[in-house]
């Protein structure tokens, strides 16, 4: 029987190989196998291009070697590679011990055929045909694979939803990382083989849900691969969100939306994301509007009509919304609006809202910010700040369902100075004895705190413990954000994927006062400390200079040329996790600004 062994080896430029065995052949014996040359290289002389590196096959029934060359060279370019181009090659071989090649492999003319005598480790003589095999590519794989999802955000406006996949050349399929929703249609930028084509054309627009295949053939028009695209779940991250995934999925200007702000304190003023959709409160208006999530689209309005109107029509105040997507709307008791102080709530946009609690409001100042942790239906704790009422809060507190008690307990932690103003204030669980978060305007005594006030500050045992980043210039320097000329306004905090993070809101509301200051950011807490932020947001990053995602300074009332004046304290910033925990969803919005949603992902890719 006949044995054709025919062996390729792919070989790096850096290694040194000699023409025969150094040692003697009466010291060694011949190995087992075929006793010959095992790999073969060559490139071309004073040629420095990484595809200089090319392959030897060795046909041992033939006796032959041939120089397998690329027939476009440089591989990526449409030059084709010509013999002429090849009289002065350098080939190299790694051989067997006692193998001698005779002439000494160096340099040659592959231009033409080349001998050589070879002779094996048994004595054996043969004489071997070298020559230059210029052959198209037989790869025909995908090496890139962007999916373009066309995503309708009103009747006339679209936006691409781009999602990076991964190609797996072993399996022949490539999976799209989409957690939530099906394909659905859309486009494909890919990248394959060199020299490869592909079917059907990966840019028209198709229906991923029923399944599409695309083939893929090589260079040389013999090989084909059939390519399966599916959507594909990857592995998670051990602990945290992946930074690198935060995209901005959608942007709107309020006034485009129907909101246009109206009087002072009459204006757009806190989120509710609840299942598929974000209830947008505008202070006042009977039927607030509420957007697809996931798109920014106009998805219906809610009716806030059996809310009643408490002085100057200030019955939804603010809205927020628990862990489980109820919505929870407050009036106002502010002296000049009631004197009582009410929380209603929905189960979802298209609910009634009903009431919550009533209690003597007192003058307390409350209802400007409004926040919930936890699932009302089951555990739940409600905090509403009393603003310049000497840094305290009310809280509330459901246990199994049941609201304690309509009449809430004052929390007055300490280390705080002057009276608070736009204070926000969340817990991290449903737990009364649970840290918490301030967001407030106020003079605050804690480790890290380099100022005097304007922090986002940790609570633990009712005392602050840590704060976040100043947002001052260092003292005795003029660079930074230093300037007096912005406020603090709402929090949240969720845990995603096994670490806490907490989203803080800062404005410019005043006519003089920069853009800059109309910004958001996001805490990660594993280190115990506010001290890590976990997505880039701002254009330019002060430190580093990294590209980020430029929401800072880009929605605020001030850069839509709207000046904000003191409604321009009223805001929104809420956070979201996907049901399946994949995604984590970040909501902001600027009163008489623009309103977005980043998106940011756990997957482990």
């Amino acid at each position: 029987m006949k044995i054709n062994k025919i062996s390729t080896i792919l070989l790096s430029l850096g290694m040194l190989w000699g023409a025969s065995s150094c040692q003697s052949p009466e010291e060694i014996q011949p190995s087992e196998g075929l006793g010959f040359i095992t790999a073969i290289k060559a490139s071309i002389f004073q040629d420095n291009r990484a595809d200089n590196n090319f392959t030897g096959e060795i046909d041992l029934e033939k006796c032959e070697i041939r120089i397998v060359v690329p027939y476009n060279y440089p591989i990526a370019s449409d030059t084709v590679m010509t013999l002429d181009r090849l009289t002065k090659v350098r080939v190299v071989a790694d051989i067997e011990n006692n193998v001698i090649v005779t002439p000494p492999l160096h340099f040659l003319d592959l231009s033409h055929d080349n001998y050589v005598d070879i002779r094996d480790q048994y004595g054996v003589t043969r004489k071997f045909r070298i020559y230059a095999d210029i052959r198209k590519n037989s790869e025909c794989d995908i090496t890139s694979f962007e999916f373009v999802k066309k995503i309708q955000i009103s009747k006339r406006s679209w936006r691409l939803d781009t999602l990076k996949a991964f190609p797996s050349a072993s399996e022949s399929i490539v999976r799209v990382p989409y957690a939530e929703d099906t394909l659905g249609t859309g486009a494909a930028n890919v990248e394959l083989s060199y020299h490869a084509t592909i079917s059907p054309n990966p840019s028209d627009t198709l229906d991923y849900d029923k399944g599409v295949e695309f083939t893929v053939t090589a260079q040389n028009g013999i090989d084909k691969k059939v390519w399966v695209v599916q959507r594909g779940i990857p592995a998670r991250l051990k602990r945290g969100l992946r930074a690198e995934s935060a995209k901005i999925l959608w942007t709107a200007k309020l006034s485009t939306l129907g909101y246009t702000g109206g009087e002072e304190w009459k204006t757009q003023n806190g989120l509710a994301p609840s299942g598929d959709y974000l209830l947008v409160n505008q202070i006042g208006t009977p039927d607030p509007i509420y957007l697809d999530r996931k798109t920014g689209a106009v998805a219906g309005k809610a009716d806030f009509s059996k809310i009643a109107p408490l002085g100057n029509n200030t019955g939804n105040c603010c809205v927020t919304a628990d862990e489980a997507g109820h919505i929870l709307i407050c009036n106002t008791d502010n002296s000049n609006y009631s004197s009582e102080f009410k929380i209603w709530c929905m189960d979802n946009v298209n609910d009634t809202p009903r009431e919550l609690l009533t209690t003597n409001g007192a003058y307390n100042y409350r209802g400007h910010h409004l926040s919930v942790t936890g699932d009302i239906t089951k555990n739940a704790v409600i905090t509403a700040p009393m603003n310049g009422m000497n840094c305290a809060f009310s809280r509330w507190i459901i246990k199994d369902g049941v609201l304690q008690s309509p009449d809430p307990e004052t929390i007055q932690p300490t280390g705080f100075g002057i009276p608070w103003t736009n204070c926000d204030v969340v817990y991290k669980s449903p737990n009364a004895e649970s840290d918490y978060f301030v967001n407030a305007y106020c003079d605050v005594t804690a480790p890290g705190a380099v100022s005097t006030d304007r922090y986002v500050t940790w609570v633990k045992n009712n005392s602050p413990a840590s704060v976040s980043p100043t947002f001052l210039a260092p003292p005795g320097t003029s660079s930074g954000r230093s300037s007096n000329n912005w406020v603090n306004s709402h929090v949240d905090y969720k845990e995603f994927n096994g670490v806490g993070y907490v989203l803080d809101q800062r404005v410019n509301v005043f006519t003089w006062g920069s853009a800059a200051y109309d910004c958001i950011m996001l805490y990660d807490t594993q280190s115990g400390d506010l001290s890590t932020e976990a997505i880039n947001f701002t254009s330019t990053r002060e430190t580093g200079n990294t590209i980020g995602l430029k929401v800072d300074s880009n929605y605020g009332a001030k850069d839509y040329g709207t000046p904000p004046g003191l409604s321009g304290a009223s805001n929104g910033v809420e956070l979201q996790v996907s049901e399946d925990g994949y995604y984590l969803y970040i909501y902001f919005m600027f009163a008489k600004g623009g309103i977005g949603c980043v998106r940011v992902d756990c997957f482990d890719i």
